[in-house]
Protein backbone atom coordinates (compact mmCIF):
# COMPACT_ATOMS: atom_id res chain seq x y z
CA UNK A 1 0.00 0.00 0.00
CA UNK A 2 2.77 2.26 0.90
CA UNK A 3 4.42 1.16 -2.56
CA UNK A 4 1.15 2.41 -3.94
CA UNK A 5 0.83 5.53 -3.19
CA UNK A 6 4.51 6.79 -3.62
CA UNK A 7 4.80 5.44 -7.13
CA UNK A 8 1.45 7.90 -8.78
CA UNK A 9 -0.34 6.97 -11.53
CA UNK A 10 0.11 3.08 -12.02
CA UNK A 11 1.62 1.67 -14.72
CA UNK A 12 -1.94 0.09 -15.94
CA UNK A 13 -3.15 3.81 -15.83
CA UNK A 14 0.07 5.05 -17.98
CA UNK A 15 -0.58 1.79 -20.54
CA UNK A 16 -4.42 2.98 -20.93
CA UNK A 17 -3.34 6.24 -21.68
CA UNK A 18 -5.33 7.60 -18.30
CA UNK A 19 -2.41 9.52 -16.59
CA UNK A 20 -1.89 11.58 -19.55
CA UNK A 21 -5.42 12.30 -20.25
CA UNK A 22 -5.71 13.50 -16.45
CA UNK A 23 -2.60 15.99 -16.96
CA UNK A 24 -3.97 17.11 -20.03
CA UNK A 25 -6.97 18.03 -18.40
CA UNK A 26 -5.81 19.51 -15.32
CA UNK A 27 -3.55 21.85 -17.73
CA UNK A 28 -6.80 23.51 -19.29
CA UNK A 29 -8.46 23.58 -16.63
CA UNK A 30 -5.79 25.54 -14.98
CA UNK A 31 -5.33 28.02 -18.28
CA UNK A 32 -9.32 28.63 -17.91
CA UNK A 33 -9.76 29.39 -14.03
CA UNK A 34 -6.24 31.75 -15.11
CA UNK A 35 -8.30 33.57 -17.79
CA UNK A 36 -11.10 33.86 -15.78
CA UNK A 37 -9.48 35.82 -12.93
CA UNK A 38 -7.48 37.41 -15.71
CA UNK A 39 -8.63 41.42 -15.17
CA UNK A 40 -10.98 43.32 -17.72
CA UNK A 41 -8.09 45.15 -19.23
CA UNK A 42 -5.83 41.56 -19.84
CA UNK A 43 -9.53 40.43 -21.15
CA UNK A 44 -9.47 43.56 -23.85
CA UNK A 45 -6.44 43.13 -25.24
CA UNK A 46 -6.45 41.61 -29.31
CA UNK A 47 -4.97 39.02 -30.34
CA UNK A 48 -4.20 36.97 -27.41
CA UNK A 49 -5.09 33.33 -26.65
CA UNK A 50 -6.02 31.64 -23.30
CA UNK A 51 -2.94 30.84 -22.70
CA UNK A 52 -1.52 34.45 -23.09
CA UNK A 53 -4.05 35.77 -21.08
CA UNK A 54 -3.87 33.53 -18.51
CA UNK A 55 -0.16 34.42 -18.06
CA UNK A 56 -1.23 38.32 -18.23
CA UNK A 57 -3.56 37.96 -15.36
CA UNK A 58 -1.25 39.03 -13.02
CA UNK A 59 -1.24 42.34 -14.32
CA UNK A 60 -4.35 44.27 -13.00
CA UNK A 61 -4.03 47.81 -14.82
CA UNK A 62 -2.41 48.80 -17.60
CA UNK A 63 0.03 50.30 -15.28
CA UNK A 64 1.09 47.24 -13.66
CA UNK A 65 2.22 46.17 -17.07
CA UNK A 66 3.77 49.58 -18.03
CA UNK A 67 6.15 49.30 -15.19
CA UNK A 68 7.07 45.98 -15.75
CA UNK A 69 7.91 46.07 -18.98
CA UNK A 70 10.20 49.14 -18.28
CA UNK A 71 11.96 47.00 -15.79
CA UNK A 72 13.03 44.58 -17.97
CA UNK A 73 13.81 47.12 -20.62
CA UNK A 74 16.52 48.10 -17.42
CA UNK A 75 17.73 44.79 -17.21
CA UNK A 76 18.12 43.98 -20.78
CA UNK A 77 20.19 47.14 -21.10
CA UNK A 78 22.25 46.13 -19.05
CA UNK A 79 23.04 42.89 -20.42
CA UNK A 80 26.28 42.31 -23.09
CA UNK A 81 26.33 40.34 -26.23
CA UNK A 82 29.43 38.89 -26.64
CA UNK A 83 30.25 39.74 -30.43
CA UNK A 84 30.67 36.50 -32.72
CA UNK A 85 33.24 36.09 -35.35
CA UNK A 86 31.66 38.20 -37.74
CA UNK A 87 31.00 41.03 -35.49
CA UNK A 88 32.74 44.18 -36.93
CA UNK A 89 35.26 46.60 -35.84
CA UNK A 90 32.51 48.88 -34.47
CA UNK A 91 30.60 46.18 -32.70
CA UNK A 92 33.87 44.69 -30.79
CA UNK A 93 35.03 48.55 -29.36
CA UNK A 94 31.06 48.90 -28.10
CA UNK A 95 31.07 45.62 -26.65
CA UNK A 96 35.00 46.59 -25.56
CA UNK A 97 32.94 49.72 -24.35
CA UNK A 98 30.94 47.75 -22.28
CA UNK A 99 32.55 45.97 -20.14
CA UNK A 100 34.70 49.13 -19.31
CA UNK A 101 37.51 49.83 -21.28
CA UNK A 102 38.63 53.37 -21.76
CA UNK A 103 38.67 55.88 -24.62
CA UNK A 104 42.40 55.01 -25.86
CA UNK A 105 44.88 53.33 -24.34
CA UNK A 106 46.22 56.25 -22.05
CA UNK A 107 42.90 56.58 -19.95
CA UNK A 108 44.64 53.78 -18.21
CA UNK A 109 45.83 54.26 -14.94
CA UNK A 110 48.63 52.54 -13.21
CA UNK A 111 49.67 52.13 -9.51
CA UNK A 112 52.77 53.17 -8.26
CA UNK A 113 54.30 49.80 -7.05
CA UNK A 114 57.18 48.10 -5.66
CA UNK A 115 60.32 47.96 -7.36
CA UNK A 116 63.24 45.32 -6.39
CA UNK A 117 66.71 47.17 -6.16
CA UNK A 118 67.90 46.62 -9.80
CA UNK A 119 64.42 46.85 -11.21
CA UNK A 120 63.48 50.52 -12.70
CA UNK A 121 60.36 52.54 -14.24
CA UNK A 122 60.41 52.54 -17.58
CA UNK A 123 58.03 54.84 -19.14
CA UNK A 124 58.42 52.53 -22.27
CA UNK A 125 57.46 49.16 -20.54
CA UNK A 126 53.99 50.73 -18.82
CA UNK A 127 53.12 52.25 -22.06
CA UNK A 128 53.21 48.89 -23.98
CA UNK A 129 51.07 47.25 -20.96
CA UNK A 130 48.49 49.79 -21.72
CA UNK A 131 48.77 49.00 -25.33
CA UNK A 132 48.37 45.30 -24.23
CA UNK A 133 45.48 45.85 -22.10
CA UNK A 134 43.60 48.09 -24.76
CA UNK A 135 44.18 45.50 -27.33
CA UNK A 136 42.86 42.76 -25.04
CA UNK A 137 39.81 44.82 -24.24
CA UNK A 138 40.65 45.19 -20.21
CA UNK A 139 38.89 47.54 -18.04
CA UNK A 140 40.85 49.44 -15.47
CA UNK A 141 40.99 46.95 -12.74
CA UNK A 142 42.46 44.32 -15.53
CA UNK A 143 45.26 46.97 -16.91
CA UNK A 144 45.97 47.51 -12.92
CA UNK A 145 46.30 43.39 -12.18
CA UNK A 146 48.50 43.39 -16.00
CA UNK A 147 50.77 45.65 -14.64
CA UNK A 148 51.22 44.40 -10.90
CA UNK A 149 51.75 40.36 -12.60
CA UNK A 150 54.78 42.08 -14.77
CA UNK A 151 55.83 43.84 -12.13
CA UNK A 152 56.22 40.80 -9.60
CA UNK A 153 57.83 38.96 -12.85
CA UNK A 154 60.22 41.47 -13.03
CA UNK A 155 60.68 41.63 -9.20
CA UNK A 156 60.97 37.47 -8.91
CA UNK A 157 63.77 38.18 -11.74
CA UNK A 158 65.68 40.21 -10.43
CA UNK A 159 65.72 38.08 -6.73
CA UNK A 160 67.11 35.23 -8.83
CA UNK A 161 69.72 37.56 -10.37
CA UNK A 162 71.08 38.77 -7.31
CA UNK A 163 70.79 35.27 -5.86
CA UNK A 164 73.13 33.80 -8.77
CA UNK A 165 75.26 36.83 -8.40
CA UNK A 166 76.06 36.25 -4.59
CA UNK A 167 76.77 32.50 -5.04
CA UNK A 168 79.23 32.94 -7.73
CA UNK A 169 80.80 36.18 -5.44
CA UNK A 170 81.10 33.54 -3.12
CA UNK A 171 82.61 30.80 -4.83
CA UNK A 172 85.21 32.81 -6.42
CA UNK A 173 86.07 34.09 -3.60
CA UNK A 174 87.29 30.77 -2.24
CA UNK A 175 88.57 29.77 -5.40
CA UNK A 176 90.76 33.08 -6.31
CA UNK A 177 91.12 33.86 -2.39
CA UNK A 178 93.75 36.46 -2.52
CA UNK A 179 93.71 37.48 -6.00
CA UNK A 180 89.90 37.93 -5.86
CA UNK A 181 89.67 41.83 -6.60
CA UNK A 182 92.50 42.01 -9.08
CA UNK A 183 90.84 39.06 -11.60
CA UNK A 184 87.79 41.11 -10.85
CA UNK A 185 89.51 44.28 -12.12
CA UNK A 186 90.57 42.80 -15.18
CA UNK A 187 87.21 41.56 -15.94
CA UNK A 188 85.92 45.24 -15.93
CA UNK A 189 88.46 46.49 -17.54
CA UNK A 190 88.49 44.15 -20.48
CA UNK A 191 84.22 44.93 -20.73
CA UNK A 192 85.15 48.78 -20.91
CA UNK A 193 87.69 48.21 -23.59
CA UNK A 194 85.90 46.05 -25.76
CA UNK A 195 81.98 45.59 -25.00
CA UNK A 196 79.66 48.37 -25.33
CA UNK A 197 76.55 49.33 -23.53
CA UNK A 198 74.24 46.69 -25.31
CA UNK A 199 77.24 43.61 -23.96
CA UNK A 200 77.00 45.36 -20.20
CA UNK A 201 73.03 45.04 -20.25
CA UNK A 202 73.93 42.20 -21.72
CA UNK A 203 76.16 40.74 -18.78
CA UNK A 204 74.21 42.31 -16.34
CA UNK A 205 70.80 40.35 -17.37
CA UNK A 206 72.57 36.94 -15.82
CA UNK A 207 75.54 35.72 -17.91
CA UNK A 208 77.55 38.68 -15.91
CA UNK A 209 77.85 36.82 -12.63
CA UNK A 210 77.63 32.82 -14.52
CA UNK A 211 81.30 31.81 -12.65
CA UNK A 212 82.48 30.47 -16.25
CA UNK A 213 81.50 33.31 -18.38
CA UNK A 214 84.04 35.28 -15.08
CA UNK A 215 86.89 32.92 -15.31
CA UNK A 216 87.11 33.32 -18.67
CA UNK A 217 87.23 37.05 -18.98
CA UNK A 218 89.62 37.17 -16.56
CA UNK A 219 92.16 34.37 -18.53
CA UNK A 220 91.62 36.80 -21.36
CA UNK A 221 92.02 39.81 -18.69
CA UNK A 222 95.44 38.32 -17.68
CA UNK A 223 96.66 37.47 -21.46
CA UNK A 224 95.93 40.80 -22.70
CA UNK A 225 97.27 42.60 -19.00
CA UNK A 226 99.86 45.59 -19.57
CA UNK A 227 102.02 44.07 -17.29
CA UNK A 228 103.17 41.19 -20.02
CA UNK A 229 103.94 44.07 -22.63
CA UNK A 230 107.13 46.24 -22.84
CA UNK A 231 107.17 49.46 -24.21
CA UNK A 232 110.73 50.31 -25.78
CA UNK A 233 113.05 51.51 -28.34
CA UNK A 234 115.07 49.50 -31.15
CA UNK A 235 118.38 49.65 -32.03
CA UNK A 236 117.68 50.98 -35.48
CA UNK A 237 114.66 52.31 -36.86
CA UNK A 238 115.47 51.40 -40.77
CA UNK A 239 115.81 47.80 -40.48
CA UNK A 240 112.25 45.65 -40.90
CA UNK A 241 111.86 43.41 -37.59
CA UNK A 242 108.47 41.33 -37.17
CA UNK A 243 106.67 43.66 -36.05
CA UNK A 244 106.77 45.88 -38.81
CA UNK A 245 106.30 42.99 -41.64
CA UNK A 246 103.09 41.27 -39.59
CA UNK A 247 101.82 44.50 -38.84
CA UNK A 248 102.59 47.69 -41.40
CA UNK A 249 99.95 49.89 -40.98
CA UNK A 250 100.07 49.66 -37.05
CA UNK A 251 102.56 52.80 -35.51
CA UNK A 252 102.80 50.52 -32.04
CA UNK A 253 104.17 47.80 -33.54
CA UNK A 254 107.24 49.36 -36.41
CA UNK A 255 109.10 51.94 -35.57
CA UNK A 256 111.67 53.27 -32.58
CA UNK A 257 108.51 53.41 -30.10
CA UNK A 258 107.21 50.14 -30.95
CA UNK A 259 105.54 48.42 -28.51
CA UNK A 260 106.89 44.38 -28.05
CA UNK A 261 105.37 41.42 -26.03
CA UNK A 262 108.00 40.04 -23.51
CA UNK A 263 108.95 36.44 -24.29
Amino acid sequence: MAEGDQGGTSLAAEASGNGAASATGNQSSTESQASTQASEFVLKLDSFDEKDRGRLAKFKTGNDLAKSYLSLETKLGATVTIPGKDATDEEKAAFYKRLGRPESKDGYVLDNLFLADGVTKDSETENRIREMAYDLGLNQEGARKLHKDFINLANRGMAMITEMKEKARDGLRKEWAGDYDRNMAMIGTVLRKFGDAQTIQYMNAGPGNDPVMLKLLARFGKAISPDTLETGTIPSADGEDDGSKLFPKSPQMTGVNRTRRIS
